[in-house]
């Protein structure tokens, strides 16, 4: 796995988030943050990826 898998599995994630906001989106989203995260991303990286 890349570093860039996280990070577009959080940006994702983000988006399904923002388009449908419930907890189990929610959830998700902190799962995937949090992974990218731990695997050396910043949330920079992540809000780049979502835009």
């Amino acid at each position: 796995m890349t570093a860039t898998d996280p990070i577009q599995a959080a940006a994702d994630a983000v988006r399904a988030h923002q388009q449908s906001p419930d907890t189990h989106t929610l959830r998700d989203m902190q799962t995937k943050v949090q992974d990218a995260l731990n695997q050396g991303a910043t949330l920079q990286d992540i809000a780049h990826r979502n835009s």
